[in-house]
């Protein structure tokens, strides 16, 4: 695999701090100014992935609706687990809402959304804002196949043919959480009442 950070990208790279360090962040910047953002944060079962994947994906919406986009590059596991990811995708978001007129983001128009892992962090992000009352709220969310209940075992879901292999989920999730935190809200937001 490349060094994610030689591949070329539409975006501008940046250092984001948080509550544990920097953090790698993608900004795609709108052209109207202020105008809504969209966090984006890509998946790779809590493990692998970078910010970088989603390229494509992060330039389009910004030239297709004219907004910013920001892609954050969690920590991941093992290394980082839980809520190492989680709190750098809350911390991310807090960050940018403080500074929010220096990048021209409207504050009262932000967005959220992740693939697979990404998915769950959004929620969890989401869900963190109401639990923790913080400053911002989102006016919508995108998940897009994320796995939001880790409490139960992979082998005693739904199995599609398209999903990733019980065994495989429950390897990444061995690797991002210790036995009995998939039942906390903020790790499985699918669990909160």
């Amino acid at each position: 695999m490349p060094d994610p950070l030689t591949l070329p990208i539409a975006g501008e790279r940046m250092m984001v701090p948080t509550r544990d360090g920097e953090v790698r962040c993608i900004l795609y910047r709108a052209q109207r100014k202020p105008a809504p953002v969209y966090f984006d944060m890509h998946g790779g079962g809590f493990v692998g992935g970078n910010c970088e994947d989603v390229d494509v994906w992060c330039d389009m919406a910004r030239k297709e609706l004219d907004i910013n986009v920001i892609s954050i590059n969690y920590r991941k596991a093992p290394d980082h687990p839980w809520p190492a990811g989680a709190n750098d995708a809350f911390d991310v978001v807090s960050w940018f809402y403080a500074h929010a007129e220096e990048f021209d983001i409207d504050k009262d128009r932000m967005a959220i959304g992740g693939h697979s892992a990404g998915g769950n962090l959004t929620a969890v992000t989401c869900l963190r804002s109401v639990l923790e009352n913080a400053p911002f709220r989102f006016r919508l969310q995108i998940l897009d196949y994320p796995p939001l209940d880790l409490k139960t075992c992979a082998f005693d879901k739904f199995q599609h043919p398209m999903a990733i292999p019980p065994q495989i989920a429950i390897m990444f999730d061995a690797c991002y959480i210790a036995p009995g935190q998939g039942g906390d809200p903020l790790c499985s937001p699918a669990v909160a009442d």
